[in-house]
């Protein structure tokens, strides 16, 4: 019996070995995979493994040592080495049973964590595209999200008011006496609405928003007098304004619609204090029929006489204010030029103007200053005339801008003379009709002729001064015609004068027509 223990430890000994080596084998096997990364967790895998060895060699000793109780109390002699061979036999085969009990548990532990491994590998790239898909839902949602504001923004926009007067960031002028001008057009047309108006003065926090509301007219927009939004103007004030439609009820506002942009503009007390702050001048001119005075280059832009006397008188300006000044060109049909200084939109008007009363009259608040160039009106022809003057007019057709002094000239001469008059709208209308044989003559101011007399045109008879005295006198207010520079400012008009009447500007200008108003020009 002794022996058959000692057989059975051998036995179970040599079995667990087997069991532990192909265990151990299993393990690598599946460990070692193409793409395996070794971890902690691969300590209680390998622990498993060995377990399942040890205890599968262990069912086979015991079912070996139990075969060989059964062989040897079975044996006729009752002694043990008649069945030796057969338990050894015997024995192998349960160790090889061993092995495989533990070849199978380390093969069945290893596929379960191979399966296992490319489960939560699957597992986890599942979660990655979870992940991207909610990545790309959340930028989705806030790609939604802002299309869902464009729209309600765009949906308002359309129903919101357009500001047109004061326009945005606008310098305006005015007085505690003048009224400023509000305009603004709706995104639909409508006859009548009523409106809320707000202004805040932002150069004095301490005052409280000012709110108005009224019934408006499609093209008719609203004065506010300018002590109704200041309670003085001794100094530049800010302001932003905006409006919707809607009305006060009890006080609260009762909206119609949304609120339009806020518009910004700045009030002056004067243009001089406008000038003085902005440092920018505002200079209409007409190029319209103004020959050498404001000539359009073939590359862009002006020449001529009073584009030169522009940038000297600007420049004499900003030295008595002892800060430099620049010019804002603004290039205005003539008929224009006067009622855009009355309304602010300029500071004065340099385009060779005759200086009239009448046109101070008919335009309040407008003066000229001192003369800057003595004219003469003339007739002009297309050729020489040879029969004398005055007869060749009788009967004839001449040609004139309208709204200027030509024209005023021709109406006034046209009975005198017994010719009838035509006006031509568009710029250098009169001029092409007469070289066009439309018209026989044009009336004109011998100064805008510099190098055409004689050449391109001819002068038929006299300077016409001895027979328009009535009309200078009727009309200008002065005994002869000459250019001045239209203004809005009586302080600026004052600083302009002194400069016109110094020997500088005798001087300067002296030059200026050597240069503009010779025939050699």
């Amino acid at each position: 019996m002794s022996q058959l223990r000692s057989h059975a430890r051998l036995e179970f000994a040599l079995a667990t070995l087997v069991a532990l080596g192909f265990a151990a084998g299993a393990y690598f096997l599946f460990s070692n995979r193409p793409g395996y990364a070794g971890t902690i967790g691969d300590i209680p895998l390998l622990l498993f493994v060995l377990v399942a060895g040890v205890i599968g060699a262990l069912i086979g000793s015991r079912i070996a040592v139990g075969h060989s109780r059964r062989k040897l109390s079975s044996s006729t002699d009752g002694s043990i080495e008649s069945g030796t061979r057969d338990e050894r036999n015997l024995g192998a085969i349960l160790i090889n049973w061993g092995a495989v009990a533990g070849l199978v548990g380390g093969a069945a532990a290893g596929t379960f964590e191979l399966t296992q491994s490319q489960f939560e590998s699957q597992l986890d790239a599942l979660r990655d595209q979870l992940e991207i898909r909610n990545d790309e839902l959340s930028q989705t949602e806030a790609e939604l999200g802002e299309a869902r504001q464009n729209f309600e923004e765009l949906v308002i926009e359309t129903k919101r008011v357009s500001l047109l007067t004061p326009q945005p960031g606008a310098t305006e002028v005015g007085s505690m006496k003048s009224a400023l001008k509000f305009d603004w057009r709706e995104p639909e047309e409508i006859f009548e609405r009523r409106y809320i108006l707000e202004i805040r003065n932002i150069s004095d926090q301490s005052m409280p928003p000012l709110v108005f509301d009224f019934l408006k007219r499609i093209d008719e927009p609203l004065h506010i007098p300018v002590n109704r939004l200041t309670a003085k103007l001794n100094s530049s004030t800010e302001f932003l304004w905006r409006i919707r439609p809607g009305q006060l009820v009890d006080g609260k506002q009762a909206a119609l619609g949304p609120w339009s942009h806020y518009g910004y503009f700045v009030l002056y007390p004067s243009i001089f204090d406008r000038i003085q702050s902005t440092g920018v001048v505002r200079i209409g001119f007409s190029g319209s029929f103004g020959g050498v005075f404001n000539k359009r280059r073939s590359e862009g832009g002006f020449e001529g006489f009073d584009q030169d006397f522009k940038q000297w008188i600007i420049a004499q300006l900003s030295e008595e204010l002892g800060t430099p000044l620049s010019i804002e060109h603004n290039e205005i049909r003539f008929r224009d030029l006067l009622p855009e200084l009355r309304e602010y939109r300029l500071d004065m008007v340099i385009s060779s103007m005759t200086r009239t009363k009448k046109r101070e009259e008919q335009n309040p608040g407008v003066y000229f200053t001192e003369p800057y160039l003595n004219v003469n009106q003339i007739f002009i022809s297309s050729g020489t005339i040879n029969r004398p003057f005055p007869q060749a007019l009788s009967g004839a057709v001449v040609g004139v801008s309208p709204n200027s002094t030509n024209a005023k000239a021709a109406r006034y001469l046209e009975k005198q003379f017994g010719f009838s008059v035509v006006e031509f709208e568009e710029s250098g209308g009169s001029r092409r009709a007469l070289r066009e044989g439309i018209v026989e003559f044009n009336i004109s101011d011998n100064s805008t002729l510099s190098g055409e007399l004689g050449n391109t045109v001819f002068q038929y008879g006299p300077p016409l001064d001895q027979y328009l005295k009535g009309l200078y006198r009727e009309e200008y207010g002065f005994s002869s015609e000459s250019y001045g520079i239209a203004v809005r400012d009586e302080q600026l008009l004052g600083r302009l004068n002194e400069i016109l009447t110094s020997q500088e500007a005798k001087d300067y200008l002296d030059k200026l027509k050597e240069k503009w108003l010779t025939d050699e020009s």
